[in-house]
Parts: C-alpha cells; sequence; structure tokens
C-alpha cells in the first residue's frame, strides 16, 4: 500500500516532535540572542558620550557637548546627540534637536537617573522617532548629560534577523520532518 495510514502519520509526526521542539527552542534562543545584542548595542555611543561629558562637567570644565556647531536631526540622523540640562531639568545646550529644539524626557527620568546614578532607555520623544537613551547626572554642580541616536537602523537588522530566524525555523521544519519521513519508511520497508 502506497498511501500512508493515519496511524503512520500520527506515528512519524510523534516520532518528530522532540526535533521540531528543539529546532524551535534553538532558532528561538538565537534570535533573541541576536535582538539583544543588536538593542543593546544601540546603547553603546550614547554611553561613551553621556559619561565622558557628565565626568569633565563635574570637574568644572564647560560642556562639550556642542562644540562642533552641528545640530543633529534626532528623527532623521543616525548621528549620537547629546543634551545637557540643568538640575531642574531645563536644556541649557547640546547637539540634538526635534523639529528644530531641544526635548525634554518623561516626567520622573531625572529623578531616577538621580537614584540609580544614571539610566539607559528607550525614549520616543515623537511617533515613530525612538532614541536608544543614556542620561548620567553630573556630580558637583548637578545637572544631567543626555545623549543617545536614532534607532531606526537597528530596527530595521532586528527585522532582517527575524526574518531570517522564521525562514531557518520552516527549513529546519520541513527537513527535519522529512527526515523522520524517510527513516520511518525505511523501517517499515525493513519490517516488512
Amino acid at each position: 500500500m502506497n498511501t500512508l495510514s493515519a496511524i503512520s502519520w500520527k506515528k512519524m509526526f510523534l516520532h518528530w516532535l522532540p526535533l521540531g521542539l528543539v529546532a524551535t527552542l534553538c532558532i528561538g534562543t538565537s534570535y533573541l540572542v541576536g535582538q539583544q545584542v543588536l538593542r543593546q548595542s544601540a546603547y553603546d555611543p550614547a554611553v561613551q558620550l553621556s559619561t565622558d561629558i557628565a565626568r569633565s562637567m563635574s570637574t568644572g570644565q564647560p560642556s562639550s557637548s556642542d562644540t562642533s556647531g552641528v545640530v543633529v536631526d534626532m528623527a532623521n540622523s543616525l548621528a549620537p546627540f547629546t543634551i545637557v540640562y540643568d538640575s531642574a531639568g531645563t536644556p541649557i545646550s547640546g547637539t540634538g534637536k526635534l523639529n528644530g529644539h531641544f526635548v525634554t524626557p518623561p516626567p520622573g527620568v531625572f529623578a531616577y537617573a538621580t537614584a540609580h546614578k544614571g539610566d539607559r532607555f528607550t525614549w520616543e520623544p515623537d511617533a515613530g522617532v525612538r532614541i536608544a537613551t543614556v542620561i548620567t547626572p553630573v556630580g558637583g554642580s548637578g545637572g544631567f548629560v543626555l545623549a543617545g541616536r536614532n534607532m531606526s537602523e537597528v530596527e530595521r537588522r532586528i527585522v532582517r534577523i527575524g526574518d531570517l530566524s522564521l525562514l531557518a525555523w520552516l527549513v529546519t521544519f520541513l527537513a527535519s520532518f522529512a527526515a523522520v519521513v524517510v527513516i520511518d519508511r525505511l523501517h517499515a520497508r525493513r519490517a516488512a
């Protein structure tokens, strides 16, 4: 009989199920690791800028956050930017602007950064504008240095990793099921 019975399909499915679960766990874990590495690396330029500027300001040196004279459009540029705030959270200088203006993070950010000696978070100051943000309190005189970078390129890479992971998962599922079918059919022929 050339057709496979329902019992044979069920048997093959049960043989294949552990492989499918292992494939799902492995590929899912790989995606999660890749996504987190990309997501966390988005903070790297901001960490360096924020801590360096806050350190120099805490020793009494003026803010070096706007020495280039270049204004970074937070919505469209991938360049890292900085904004220096006074102890009350009012922006006083920087390179990052949105719609031509300095912007202020949500309420509570400065208090949290003070209590925890800094903070890293994803900030959406305008619809569709996501910023990997690092805020560092300035010791001594007070104030804060915020540094950030638009996450659009990182988010595109995360989507690409997701697409590739899904493709790998589908191929692995199909290949492993085909292998189980072939092996079960060979065993059935030998038994007959």
